[in-house]
């Protein structure tokens, strides 16, 4: 093996006098490249050139940045080391692709590149509540839905912060014990055009039945068999037409 020139030969490795000596054993203030701490630029632009390598970085307290040399070792080479992440990240990578976040908003997956982030998926810190405007779930709708409800929608569970008028589409079987529950102030229309079909128990479903037109001398709806006249008959059956006639059935 050659002698290096200028050294001082050294067969072991140096160490403070014993394990529980405190003392550093160098000082990198004194090495040459390598790592170096100043208190700011001009602390690091004194280094001396002997002490100084291309690629030794200098940890500058006063803006907590790190300097590197880089393609030479005067003070015009040294340039800032980054050390967080630039740009964006793929998810793929770990990251989400996205630069920026509207406030509020919950990114959420995407694709395998950038995840999405959607006016109608967002946490309102105010009221302490994630709101989802729209969830899609399945191909269920519900009529007319009043402001502030969910309705079920070409898929889409929508929320409604006015009242809207949809197409029904009900599941095909109700559960056991299942009922349908109707309002108590304007109510519920089944069918809104007299050509729109409706049927019962499997009967084919028919337009709204012809127009049926009535005169009785009163509302009789009580039925008393054993003293029965024809003008009591008459009445009751006009009374039961008017009747059907109020819930649609008839014309």
């Amino acid at each position: 093996m050659a002698p290096i020139p200028g050294s001082i030969r050294a067969t072991g490795f140096f160490a403070p006098s014993d394990s529980t000596d405190t003392y550093a054993v160098t000082d990198s203030i004194y090495g040459r490249g390598s790592w170096r701490e100043a208190a700011n630029t001009t602390e690091r632009d004194a280094i001396t050139t002997d002490r100084r390598r291309e690629g030794m970085a200098v940890y500058i307290q006063d803006v907590d940045k790190i300097y590197i040399l880089k393609n030479g070792i005067t003070n015009s080479d040294w340039v800032e080391l980054a050390t967080g992440v630039s740009g964006t990240v793929n998810v793929d990578q770990g990251g989400t692709g996205l630069t920026s976040v509207a406030t509020g908003r919950v990114p959420f997956g995407n694709n395998s590149t950038t995840l999405a982030t959607s006016a109608s998926l967002y946490w309102d810190n105010t009221k302490e509540q994630l709101q989802i405007p729209k969830l899609v779930l399945t191909d269920v709708a519900l009529a007319t839905i009043e402001a502030g409800k969910f309705e079920f929608a070409s898929s889409v569970l929508y929320f409604s912060p006015t009242a809207i008028t949809r197409n029904v589409v009900l599941l095909d079987t109700l559960p056991n014990g299942q009922n349908i529950t109707l309002g108590t102030g304007t109510g519920t229309q089944i069918g809104t055009a007299a050509n729109q079909k409706l049927g019962f128990f499997g009967a084919t479903p028919v337009t709204q039945r012809g127009t049926y037109t009535t005169s009785n001398s009163s509302t009789l709806r009580t039925l008393n068999a054993q003293n029965l006249t024809f003008d009591d008959i008459g009445n009751i059956l006009c009374t039961m037409i008017a009747d059907l006639k109020a819930l649609g059935l008839f014309g």
